[in-house]
């Protein structure tokens, strides 16, 4: 579904609904308004796509007509990997699918195109989202090689990545980035989550600095986790938080980790 918001009227924003009912036809939907609105030289500043099937980004992608976009913003993509129908009737994530149409640069072809994004959030996400329904890694859905030049917020959700990805999208944008929001982050298994913050924390400067939901490094290949994870609740988001914006001690380190194993917590 297409929602205007209040600014709408003056062709300033524009909020895109999905529903896991109806799927094909609004993966069509979305590209057809993103047609249209560059066949029609509208200006918009800020488009928020709540939820599209990753089917979109295959044979529905609007491909060239993405170049309507280079006046946002503001963007939002939050890509539902429901794919299949479970026997009993429920939809179930298809990560694997979304991962090989992701791949193909689709997603990264449309945030190229919008190169004046002061905010941008990016989500893989779907009911019964479990780690191994992470479906794309960083370098697969956001442009690395050239940093936004007026990023100012950056929000992930449900992405995973090597150290190396984490480190240079955040480090990339020290100069401009001022709000963080970080939620369930996949690590692959040779990276090191608090060399990833000790990196950025020195680097950046954070105004704003959010996370949520499990952190870890993970083995999507035999399906064990390898190293602590990290639940960022109300007491360890905050730590992280304080430190992202104060300084002081990383507490992602495999000694602190051990601390709280030692008192009997298996997570933090």
């Amino acid at each position: 579904m297409v929602y205007p918001d209040y600014h709408s009227r003056r062709g300033q924003s524009l909020k895109i609904e999905d529903s896991h009912s109806g799927i094909n036809r609004r993966v069509r939907a979305l590209s057809i308004i993103i047609k249209a609105i560059t066949i029609s030289g509208i200006r918009l500043p800020k488009l928020y796509v709540n939820s599209i099937n990753y089917m979109f980004f295959d044979s529905e992608f609007p491909g060239e007509h993405v170049s309507g976009l280079k006046e946002l913003t503001s963007l939002k993509v939050e890509v539902n990997q429901v794919g299949v129908r479970r026997p009993h009737g429920d939809l179930e994530p298809n990560g694997h699918e979304c991962s090989g149409i992701l791949q193909k640069g689709a997603l990264i072809y449309l945030l190229d195109a919008a190169r004046k994004l002061t905010s941008l959030h990016v989500g893989l996400d779907s009911p019964g989202w479990r780690f191994t329904d992470a479906a794309a890694t960083i370098g697969a859905v956001i442009p690395l090689a050239i940093p936004f030049p007026c990023l100012e917020k950056l929000s992930l959700a449900c992405i995973r990545g090597s150290e190396q990805e984490f480190t240079q999208l955040l480090c990339s944008h020290a100069r401009t980035l001022r709000k963080l929001r970080l939620t369930a982050s996949l690590l692959e298994p040779a990276g090191n989550l608090a060399n990833i913050f000790e990196t950025a924390r020195s680097k950046l400067r954070l105004e704003e600095a959010r996370f949520k939901g499990l952190f870890q490094n993970y083995n999507l290949a035999n399906g064990r986790e390898k190293g602590p994870t990290w639940d960022m609740g109300a007491e360890t988001g905050r730590l992280l938080e304080g430190y992202m914006l104060k300084g002081g001690e990383c507490l992602l380190t495999d000694d602190y980790g051990e601390f709280y194993r030692m008192k009997g917590h298996s997570h933090l």
